[in-house]
């Protein structure tokens, strides 16, 4: 399991961290947090994913709401992930993690997927997307005979940046993945990304 310490700063050191001009300061607490978005992958024609762009149908497929996070909560992040939400079946469940995550097959592998973070018009990347992983759950095992279940990796090799970067409230932020051409799988799979790290919000 990943672990970062959870630590109250001022509002006024939040706001240093994130830009470099200081807001009026006051104490605020910290939780350790996860945020999530989902999209849809649709087999044999998407290149493209976006994530935390716009609100959520329901807070089942994500938590953020648009125009960022509210006033005045700031988000210190220490791990980006992703999940491939895969429903078992007797279907070739971990050739879909890799070509998800790789490309399309190893014979016809035409470059590699990546992933982007954007902070208002800052990005971060492109990294290859099979640096992310996922937040555990059934681990993987292929038969003939049986249901299949995938995960992507474990969570404790995802993607770190060790509380370096601080997302400001209200500000516009999102994660993309890009595939060098669409791949094809067995179905449409749903994709869920999520950042894990501190929240710091107003002391009721």
């Amino acid at each position: 399991m990943y672990t970062f310490p959870v630590r109250p700063r001022t509002m006024k050191r939040l706001a240093e961290l994130a830009q470099p001009n200081v807001v009026p300061g006051g104490q605020s607490e910290a939780l350790a947090w996860q945020l999530y978005d989902t999209q849809l992958y649709t087999s044999a024609t998407t290149t493209q994913l976006t994530f935390f762009a716009a609100a959520p149908a329901n807070k089942f497929l994500g938590n953020v709401v648009s125009n960022g996070l509210p006033t005045p909560q700031y988000f210190e992040v220490y791990f980006f992930g992703l999940d491939i939400l895969r429903v078992p079946g007797n279907t070739d469940v971990w050739g879909d993690l890799w070509r998800i995550v790789n490309g399309t097959g190893p014979a016809t592998l035409v470059g590699t997927p990546t992933w982007t973070f954007t902070l208002a018009d800052k990005q971060m990347g492109p990294f290859p997307l099979r640096g992310l992983h996922g937040l555990g759950g059934p681990t993987g095992f292929s038969t003939r005979t049986s249901t299949e279940y995938a995960n992507n990796g474990g969570i404790d090799n995802s993607f770190s940046v060790d509380g370096a970067l601080v997302i400001p409230p209200t500000q516009s932020f999102q994660v993309d993945l890009r595939w060098p051409a669409a791949v094809t799988l067995s179905g449409n799979v749903q994709l869920q990304v999520w950042m894990a790290g501190v929240l710091h919000r107003r002391v009721l």
